[in-house]
């Protein structure tokens, strides 16, 4: 599918055997198309045709390319080029798929390649005959679609909405943005969302009424006039209490109040899922919370996220620890049986090689209780060289440096999701902490992030803890440099697509080392570091390490 246009000129001769196919489909539309009706909103099937390629029936939507290449089943959704705001992406740095939103393609275009407006007739030869409204023939890598005469009334009506107006929460001179604060986050990263938050808003809100001076020469990368779009940002914080089970009703009470057009970063704890599943529901834009993406919900589109978190991590070490285990040797996991702890065990779990179930053995502790140094004794074995996956507190790792001599110990496997490296590791234990850390590596000053330090500092919030406030920053940073950067297509789709290219190898730093994202993609880190810990006058230091993408 990559590089076709939907209003750009083929190349002639194109095969008999296409040309018959698209008169039998053009012959039958023509022949129903008065008397075709649907059961169900025309404009939410023409929707699933768009993004699904599933037709009105709920079979798939059939399409060929070059002439005569049958698409696999789904493969030639409009969204997969086109995306789902419509207005289409550049591919492979000359082509772009064109604008199909409603005022561009129901109005006539007066940019070369010039054109009379669509209408409902038109439009069908171009979907079904590769025919633009101007009579010139479309790419033969734009798909020429086998429609029913339901299915490409279901269509035209979808496309008649498609960016019609502006998202919710935008007008000419503001945008309401929102964060979700839930009572269940800890203090920390309740602290860091607000204080960040007020202080970049503050700024950003101040500076507004210059941006758009300062970014007049800038031109667009296809070589048009490039219009960066600026708003006042109206800011709320969303706070929810009591139980998680109460909050949908809180979010759908603060959404009919004052609807946003985006999430902007936000903490709840262990409990997010249920604040993704809300701005899925509502198709908002959630950027960047302090949340772990929550497994089994890779497909969905709306919320995007730092990492996996635990599961990652789990992942990784599992991935470490399996290449260094050797025949005689043994893996001891123990973790704290809680949402986190079971995440991380489920994950560790599905990359542990079968060949070496059987030398892995896995302990529990309930909730709030620590890992005595007899407990350790107990669950160590002497004469076994084993590795130990400690995703427990810091007393049950000093317990553990208390237990651990008389014992042969391979390795100690930590993760920066439930231990501190330059904190809680007891110094009997360093030469032999495997440590997993997702984050930039700090320097020689031991200074892991310093640009938001700094910003941290300038601000009079360095007090706050470095992790979360420079993920807060972060999610900050970008959403107004998709804002800006969106022309005034405030669509909510497409800041999500705007977002894909922003972070896909950004120059904005932020606490992970490497942030990439393609087309769909939700998560922009893929791996962690495996590091060794040693002491150097006294203070923790990271020595060697690995990167690790499992």
């Amino acid at each position: 599918m990559a590089g076709h246009q939907f209003l750009t000129a083929a190349r002639p001769n194109r095969p008999a055997r296409r040309q018959a196919l698209i008169g039998t489909s053009l012959l039958a539309i023509a022949a129903t198309l008065a008397t075709a009706t649907t059961v169900d909103s025309p404009e939410r099937l023409g929707k699933r045709i768009y993004r699904q390629a599933i037709a009105v029936d709920g079979g798939p939507v059939r399409a060929i390319v070059q002439g005569d290449v049958s698409l696999p089943a789904g493969a030639g959704a409009c969204a997969s080029c086109h995306r789902r705001s419509g207005i289409g992406i550049a591919e492979g740095g000359y082509s772009r798929s064109l604008n199909l939103t409603s005022p561009a393609l129901f109005a006539p275009n007066k940019r070369p390649p010039l054109r009379p407006a669509y209408d409902k007739s038109t439009l069908l030869r171009a979907v079904v005959a590769g025919i633009a409204a101007d009579g010139r023939a479309l790419d033969p890598l734009m798909p020429r679609y086998q429609l029913t005469a339901t299915d490409a009334d279901a269509l035209f009506a979808y496309l008649q909405t498609l960016g019609r107006s502006p998202a919710p929460g935008v007008t000419d001179e503001e945008i309401e943005l929102a964060t979700v604060i839930a009572d269940s986050a800890s203090a920390e990263e309740r602290l860091a969302v607000e204080k960040v938050t007020a202080q970049y808003v503050a700024l950003k809100n101040g500076g507004s009424r210059r941006e758009a001076d300062r970014a007049a020469a800038a031109q667009h990368a296809y070589g048009q006039s490039r219009d960066r779009a600026f708003r006042h940002w109206n800011f709320r914080i969303w706070r929810l209490h009591g139980p998680a089970s109460t909050w949908r009703e809180q979010l759908d009470a603060y959404y009919e109040a004052n609807p946003p057009f985006a999430l902007l970063s936000g903490a709840a704890g262990d409990d997010w899922a249920g604040v993704h599943e809300f701005c899925e529901a509502r198709e908002i834009p959630c950027i960047l919370p302090l949340a772990d993406a929550p497994e089994g919900h890779r497909r969905d589109f709306y919320p995007l996220y730092f990492s996996r978190g635990v599961a990652l991590e789990a992942e990784v070490t599992a991935a470490h620890a399996s290449a260094r285990l050797s025949q005689m040797q043994e893996t001891l996991l123990v973790y704290v049986d809680d949402a986190r702890g079971r995440a991380a065990l489920g994950a560790f779990k599905e990359r542990w090689p079968t060949a070496q179930q059987a030398s892995l053995v896995v302990r529990s502790i309930a909730p709030g209780r620590v890992v005595t140094a007899k407990q350790w004794r107990d669950w160590l074995r002497a004469g076994v060289s084993q590795q130990v996956v400690a995703w427990v507190d810091p007393e049950s790792l000093a317990a553990l440096a208390i237990a651990s001599p008389g014992y042969t110990l391979h390795d100690i496997y930590t993760t920066a999701a439930f231990t501190r490296w330059d904190h809680d590791l007891p110094d009997s234990l360093l030469p032999l902490i495997r440590h997993v850390h997702p984050y930039s590596l700090p320097g020689s000053d031991t200074r892991a992030f310093p640009r938001e330090v700094m910003w941290l500092r300038r601000y009079g919030l360095s007090h706050l803890a470095a992790v979360p406030a420079g993920k807060v920053l972060f999610a900050c940073h970008v959403v107004g440099e998709a804002l800006a950067d969106m022309e005034s297509n405030f669509y909510r789709d497409y800041l999500l697509e705007t977002l894909e290219h922003t972070l896909d190898g950004t120059q904005m730093t932020t606490v992970y080392p490497i942030t990439t994202l393609g087309p769909d993609q939700r998560t922009l880190a893929r791996g962690a570091f495996v590091v060794g810990v040693s002491l150097a006058a006294g203070n923790p230091q990271v020595g060697r390490r690995e990167w690790i993408e499992p």
